[in-house]
């Protein structure tokens, strides 16, 4: 494997820009000077000098930065990761999209299928026509499947909420599980 520099698309060169220096911020900070800022229409964010929407224009009309040969390669490494991170994003979501999919139809397999003990039929008629079928339907069909598929299909950074959503719908189906099978009368 060879190393290339790459084109330095991921990466926001900063150095020489001024601003930046202000007082340090939290979140909550943040919060309270977007809010402040939405409802005076000032910005505040140039009044603390946290140079947040300041530091793009001041860039533009910096002096260039002298650079060693080992931050230029620093810099190379950080596109490198950046770039690296955007396309993990979409692996991710191919990858769960498949899982999804996989999932459902070996769910409906197992439930639909026949069953080695009249027991296991009981309880999968429970889950799919009985006590336990809307939680089936509708948080683990619906809402743990075909709602993270589709989110998925949408691209991306939408696949986060559908991963929440697939381990929520996770977490239902499991505990549908348990309890269909504990229902069954013993005799």
């Amino acid at each position: 494997m060879r190393w290339t520099t790459g084109d330095r698309g991921n990466v926001q060169d900063m150095r020489g820009a001024r601003g930046g220096m202000g007082i340090p911020l939290g979140i909550g900070g943040v919060l309270v000077l977007l809010v402040g800022s939405w409802l005076t229409g000032v910005n505040l964010f140039d009044v603390v000098g946290s140079g947040t929407s300041a530091g793009v224009s001041d860039t533009a009309v910096s002096r260039p930065a002298s650079s060693t040969p080992q931050e230029e390669k620093m810099v190379d490494f950080v596109d490198a990761v950046m770039g690296a991170a955007l396309g993990a994003r979409a692996d991710f979501a191919l990858v769960l999209g498949a899982a999804l999919v996989l999932n459902a139809i070996m769910l409906l397999a197992e439930l639909g299928g026949r069953h080695s003990s009249l027991d296991a039929g009981r309880a999968a008629k429970l889950i799919t026509r009985g006590h336990f079928a809307t939680r089936f339907w509708w948080g683990v069909i619906a809402g743990g499947t075909l709602l993270p598929i589709a989110l998925i299909a949408i691209g991306p950074v939408a696949a986060v909420p559908g991963a929440v959503l697939a381990l929520v719908g996770l977490w239902i189906w499991e505990d549908t599980w348990i309890r269909a099978g504990q229902s069954i009368p013993l005799s």
